[in-house]
């Protein structure tokens, strides 16, 4: 994923699946994560998804509800519970980490 644009990357996920989230150019959100048929339908249901298959990473629209549907895809949503129930996090803590990845993302 070296294409120009990326400035930032942020990961999410446990040892199984590891899902990268980006910044790329002109604020589109960019994810990157190992094919999994499954978690592929469910990025395909999100309005302006694009598969971009030389570097093998998904955009979509850079917006705070297009970042919200990105979070409830199962898959962050359950690294989201591993680490409030496995890692005893406060609901706070979790908030604060959806809201890092948005601020991260310049949505906020």
């Amino acid at each position: 994923m070296s294409q120009k644009g990326i400035i930032n990357t942020n990961m999410i996920g446990t040892a199984k699946s590891v899902i990268k989230v980006m910044r790329g150019e002109l604020g589109r959100i960019l994810v990157a994560f190992s094919y999994n048929p499954a978690f592929v339908n469910k990025i395909k249901t999100i309005s302006g998804h694009r598969w971009h298959p030389e570097e093998k990473y998904w955009s979509f629209p850079g917006s705070d509800e297009t970042l919200e549907k990105i979070l409830k895809v199962d898959d962050i949503k359950d690294y989201l519970l591993y680490y409030v129930e496995k890692k005893k996090a406060a609901t706070s803590t979790v908030n604060q980490a959806i809201n890092a990845l948005k601020f991260f993302m310049g949505l906020c």
